[in-house]
């Protein structure tokens, strides 16, 4: 088997608060959407665009090191200090919410994944992203996002932590023996 990188793509922020413009998403998902979903988003959707895939014709595999960070975080702060909890605070507080709205606003109904393991989420990310191509014949995308963390958020391991989103299309080729 040969694996063939089609395309590419990444969106980092040039400036404090700057917010990818998802214009491919509705209004209803682009209001409910984080940080590190819109990143993942626009650099997925970048890469499709590129490779000439279409969305829903992919396998999805996404991976963060600490996923939805801030939103959990927000999350956290409301319960300890006892206040009203937003539903939609909770929607962007799972590790999957990039894929679940990439997978809703693209009607893709094929395999979607992620990985969030810390420090080893890009080494298990290649090895899943290895596996998935040889079980399946579809291209896969695979997307990385992380997000800077919240101030009261520290960890081993996360000081050098990348922000951004990057996104790749990979397909395979059966190869005679």
């Amino acid at each position: 088997m040969k694996v063939y990188l089609h395309s590419e793509a990444s969106w980092q922020t040039s400036k404090p608060g700057e917010r990818p413009a998802c214009l491919f998403l509705s209004p209803m998902l682009r209001r409910r959407c984080s940080m590190v979903t819109r990143m993942a988003l626009e650099a997925a959707y970048q890469a499709l665009e590129r490779a000439a895939v279409p969305p829903q014709e992919v396998n999805v595999l996404h991976l963060s090191r600490l996923g939805e960070i801030t939103s959990l975080m927000d999350l956290l702060q409301a319960l300890v200090k006892r206040e009203p909890l937003s539903p939609a605070t909770f929607s962007n507080s799972v590790h999957h919410t990039p894929i679940g709205y990439f997978s809703i606003q693209a009607g893709n109904q094929k395999i979607g994944r992620t990985l969030s393991a810390g420090p080893m989420t890009w080494v298990m990310g290649c090895v899943d992203a290895f596996g998935l191509l040889l079980a399946h014949t579809e291209p896969l995308l695979l997307v990385y996002s992380d997000e800077s963390l919240p101030p009261e958020f520290s960890c081993s391991g996360t000081e050098n932590l990348p922000v951004g989103a990057w996104a790749f299309v990979f397909s395979r080729q059966a190869v005679g023996a």
